[in-house]
């Protein structure tokens, strides 16, 4: 019994060890937004500068942002998301997302890692899957009707805004599409951060088709094709 519990702590203080050198010199154990660093750069969906410095108050370009979004919408769809443990949002987080006109505020990059890790971690856990060969996902008649967003020569050759726009991920009105140098705003990030996950759960997720074909709406469980009156 001692002997388990000691292996369990080892165990326990190595996995604490690890989450702690995965932050960067420049980002504190205590910052509030040191858990979505973390998380972030252990997915590899951010990176750190060339000085191995996270630089958290730099401002993220809509460009920047995409590349982001893309990277994560591409692990979450092979399951390949790695979440810490659920715990809920700290009071610090959510002042400080919170704080002032959110939707004007520039987005920095301790904002986007904070964002997406919840988010990866949302998706990871409170998306249940379709089994595997299922006929019935990404059948969004609502996402179809958006139509594909019209990409410029330029955004075509963008991997990120491309794959996006493939995977019914970035609608029309996207932000995304305006100029990619441009800081993005908390509302823009808002709005794109619900496309993908809009268009993610369409891939993911079955439409829960009856055996008459029928999806969950007013149709379900009527008959195609009822018998005409004698």
């Amino acid at each position: 019994m001692k002997l388990t519990v000691f292996c369990g702590l080892c165990t326990l203080g190595l996995w604490m060890g690890t989450r702690a050198a995965a932050l960067p010199p420049d980002v504190r154990t205590d910052h509030w937004a040191a858990r979505g660093v973390n998380e972030t750069l252990r997915n590899n969906i951010l990176s750190l500068d060339s000085d191995h410095k996270f630089h958290g108050e730099a401002k993220v370009t809509r460009a920047q942002a995409a590349t982001a979004l893309a990277k994560l919408a591409r692990e979450l769809e092979a399951g390949q998301w790695q979440p810490l443990p659920s715990s809920a949002v700290p009071e610090s987080v959510s002042t400080t997302l919170e704080r002032g006109d959110w939707k004007q505020r520039p987005v920095t990059r301790y904002i986007l890692a904070s964002v997406l890790a919840r988010f990866g971690d949302y998706v990871t856990q409170g998306i249940t899957r379709a089994p595997a060969g299922s006929k019935d996902t990404n059948q969004s008649e609502v996402l179809s009707s958006l139509g594909k967003p019209k990409l410029s020569t330029a955004q075509a050759a963008n991997p990120a805004l491309s794959y996006l726009s493939a995977h019914e991920e970035l609608f029309p009105n996207s932000p995304l599409l305006k100029s990619g140098n441009q800081t993005i705003t908390g509302a823009e990030l808002s709005q794109a951060v619900s496309e993908m996950v809009i268009g993610l759960n369409n891939r993911l997720t079955s439409m829960g088709l009856d055996a008459e074909g029928n999806t969950p709406d007013a149709t379900f469980h009527k008959p195609k094709n009822p018998p005409k009156p004698q």
